[in-house]
């Protein structure tokens, strides 16, 4: 008895270029909801609305290099996104709102580094200690972070200095 598992119903065909075909998939009510919303928006049915978000992934996918660079691309934003917002929770006193921080030049630039320490972090042949190295540069950030938000209506002078410490 052969160990391999035989695909269960009809094979599939092979459609001719130019020509529309049928594609069954199964979808989560929330998937089907929010493909049920776009389409009212876009005029579109629900069908035709699918197969636009199908062609807008596969041609992002295309655009972006593949596979790989999709991965390193999302590794990317979700690295921007959370060295931002744990850079708007070190603001004392948190005046800045979640989303807010992309318009602050230090939770900007804080992200910038989060992207950076991630790209280390999938470097080939990367070694802990850049890792580690480009970390405690970014926890000195955030202390001048807080340490410039604690002594924002104090000596000016102290302000440059923290000013001085965080563009380095």
């Amino acid at each position: 008895m052969s160990d391999k598992k035989g695909r269960i119903g009809r094979p599939p065909k092979t459609a001719e270029p130019g020509t529309r075909v049928s594609l069954g998939l199964k979808v989560t009510a929330k998937t089907k909801a929010r493909i049920d919303t776009a389409a009212r928006e876009s005029g579109r049915t629900q069908s035709q609305e699918a197969e636009a978000l199908i062609e807008e992934a596969l041609a992002r996918k295309d655009d972006i290099g593949g596979t790989e660079l999709a991965a390193v691309s999302r590794l990317m934003a979700e690295a921007f996104r959370l060295g931002g917002t744990r850079c708007a929770r070190q603001i004392e006193p948190p005046k800045l709102k979640p989303k807010e921080w992309i318009n602050d030049p230090r939770c900007y630039e804080m992200a910038i580094h989060s992207v950076m320490q991630a790209l280390f972090a999938q470097k080939p042949g990367f070694k802990h200690q850049q890792l580690h190295d480009e970390g405690h540069r970014i926890l000195e950030v955030l202390d001048n972070l807080s340490a410039q938000s604690t002594t924002r209506n104090a000596n000016p002078s102290v302000r440059r200095k923290n000013k001085k410490e965080i563009a380095k």
